[in-house]
């Protein structure tokens, strides 16, 4: 079991409840530490305390019988069953799950590495939030979040509400939304009202693509450059390398190309699935509920792998209606979404 992705997390107290019968479950994720899926912005809007969203799986890796080496895998050779972790070890398996739902390339945009202040891990990211607060009591900050989808748009929205309470009127919020569709596959009135609730909690919108991170500016595609003290980048997560060099099947996408039993459709022995990877806490197809359900169904598939009986197909819920999650509990649908 590779990482620590929403659908991971479910699988792992999956186990804890019934665990993988006669087989040595071994888990690789750097840190015990992980932060309740689709719980982010509400942890920015100030409207859930940070340790209530928390998790040590120390406990949970305990009951479920696994043994968690705290490593990142540097390389993979599907054909040969082997992983190559970053301390050394050399590991072989008879069945590999990968859900790497945070990793996130940090070089996609020049100077967002050393200067930018990524939203996965979450664990971090949330910690670093409060700092930011604190600093936002002490002078005006220009905040500028990077990205797209439900969970950036969630996250901005927070970071308007969190900072108007700690300096009304100082700070400011700019989303930069990589593009000329902020959220991609909602309603048109969707868009407006969500539009309508950036501007009464003072964020600004700006349709446009950062090429650049600069100590105290962020540069966009259009020339424009805008004043930053806090770049937040809010990009959806990637294949790291070795994934991409594993010899795994992918789709038209770039994605691993999975079957609806989440096993590799080139490597029968390799599980993985898509869904976390725009997590929303209500929203879109990719939803806390949307990964408790794959979770489950995974933890099953790789007990039935292992025990030699019939895997099942698995296939997200056709979810009609979307929402985004609003400050202080309150969601907001009114729409279908295209598709």
């Amino acid at each position: 079991m590779v990482g620590l992705g929403p659908v991971h997390l479910h699988a792992l107290h999956a186990f804890a409840r019934q665990r993988v019968a006669s087989a040595e479950v071994l888990w690789i994720a750097p840190s015990p530490k992980s932060a309740l899926p689709g719980q982010e912005a509400a942890c920015v809007a100030g409207d859930t305390p940070l340790a209530q969203v928390s998790l040590d799986l120390t406990a949970v890796w305990r009951a479920a019988e696994v043994l968690p080496l705290h490593a990142s895998v540097t390389g993979l050779d599907a054909q040969q069953r082997r992983l190559w972790l970053s301390d050394g070890q050399v590991l072989t398996y008879d069945a590999l799950s990968l859900d790497l739902a945070s990793f996130v390339d940090r070089d996609q945009i020049p100077g967002a590495r050393t200067l930018g202040l990524f939203t996965r891990p979450p664990e971090f990211f949330l910690d670093m939030v409060e700092r930011l607060i604190e600093l936002a009591q002490q002078r005006p900050l220009n905040v500028v979040l990077i990205g797209k989808g439900a969970a950036a748009f969630e996250l901005a929205l927070a970071l308007g509400v969190r900072l108007q309470r700690a300096s009304p009127g100082s700070s400011r919020v700019v989303w930069v939304t990589e593009g000329d569709d902020a959220l991609p596959g909602f309603s048109e009135p969707m868009k407006v009202r969500a539009q309508e609730w950036l501007k009464a909690h003072g964020v600004t919108v700006l349709q446009a693509h950062c090429t650049a991170v600069e100590a105290e500016h962020v540069c966009l595609d259009n020339g424009a450059r805008v004043a930053c003290d806090a770049p937040i980048l809010a990009l959806p997560p990637q294949l790291p390398k070795w994934l991409n060099e594993s010899g795994l099947a992918l789709n038209e996408g770039g994605d691993l190309h999975t079957l609806a039993t989440f096993q590799s459709a080139s490597h029968p022995a390799v599980f993985a699935c898509g869904v976390g990877a725009g997590l929303s806490a209500v929203g879109p197809a990719d939803t806390v509920s949307g990964a408790a359900q794959a979770g489950a169904a995974l933890a099953e598939n790789l007990r039935r792998f292992v025990g030699g009986g019939e895997l099942l197909n698995w296939t997200a819920g056709n979810q009609k209606w979307m929402a985004l999650s609003l400050p202080h509990q309150q969601a907001l649908q009114i729409g279908r979404a295209h598709g």
